[in-house]
């Protein structure tokens, strides 16, 4: 009898308990004596199995959403507002979106949202032509570049070589 994963919906070999597809596990529930499927997604952050669908981690709480398309775009945003200061805008609104979800995407929000204010502090002080805020600037540069390169290295960590 042919199954089905219940996350993406591929065709599943009887004899194998993860999703060729998505590596989703597959359990077979008996009931009354018809085979079904049942699709377990691991937490990443605890490792409990939770069924499909759920967004949240019963266990810690951690988020099941995948950040990583508004993380990378936030670091787009960073690197630009370099350039042309009011972008920083844009890092900072994808730094407190990340903010409202848990667990490594809170902690990539933070960093944006720190950068992006640091990038709107910078294209106002850029208008000024004092020496001591030009010496600011610079600082906030310095800084800017150490939150690029340590967020960078946080979500490469997390999302890379932890999974």
């Amino acid at each position: 009898m042919s199954r089905f994963c219940d996350k993406c919906g591929a065709k599943i070999n009887d004899t194998i308990n993860f999703c060729d597809k998505c590596g989703a596990e597959v359990k077979t529930n008996n009931n009354n004596g018809n085979a079904g499927t049942t699709c377990i997604v691991v937490c990443p952050y605890c490792g409990k199995n939770i069924p499909t669908g759920e967004t949240f981690c019963s266990k810690c709480g951690g988020s099941l959403e995948d950040n990583t398309f508004a993380v990378i775009l936030g670091y787009i945003f960073a690197i630009l507002s370099l350039f042309v200061g009011p972008l920083g805008f844009f890092c900072l609104i994808i730094g407190v979106y990340l903010l409202t979800k848990n667990g490594k995407a809170k902690t990539q929000g933070l960093i944006l949202s720190i950068m992006g204010i640091t990038a709107l502090i910078l294209s106002f002080l850029s208008f000024t032509t004092d020496l001591y805020i030009l010496d600011m600037i610079g600082l906030l540069v310095m800084i800017y570049f150490i939150l690029i390169i340590g967020g960078a290295i946080i979500w490469f960590t997390d999302t890379i070589i932890i999974k």
